[in-house]
């Protein structure tokens, strides 16, 4: 009977626990971006709740402008932010706001808001 194991054994064994180590590290890669992309779309949820709140409570003459820059420089982080707010119709009734935000450099969503009087 031998005593130990063979050269062969021993780098099948270290190939095998190489095999496993990458397949844990690249899934929790996956995980971690996935966890990061999640994040960052929760951020930019936040920021148009945010943003609609603010715009529904703005008084008729007050300035668009300032109001981004303002929400901008509140921001913790450089992304998302709020790239542009514009007027899109406004009446005796309403105005309708539309929003971009920029969740990432060339990655942007927008939506509406609806002001009423």
């Amino acid at each position: 009977m031998k005593e130990g194991m063979s050269l062969f054994e021993v780098l099948v064994g270290m190939l095998l626990i190489a095999i496993v180590a990458l397949i844990v590290m690249t899934g929790v890669g996956s995980v971690l971006t996935s966890m990061s992309a999640t994040d960052s779309i929760d951020r930019a949820s936040m920021l148009q709740i945010y943003t609609a709140r603010r715009l529904y409570l703005l008084k008729r003459g007050s300035q668009i402008t300032e109001l981004a820059n303002e929400i901008n420089s509140s921001l913790s982080s450089q992304y998302p932010k709020i790239k542009q707010i514009e007027i899109e119709s406004s009446n005796s009734f309403y105005r309708k706001f539309k929003v971009i935000i920029e969740t990432k450099p060339g990655k942007e969503i927008s939506f509406h808001v609806y002001q009423g009087f």
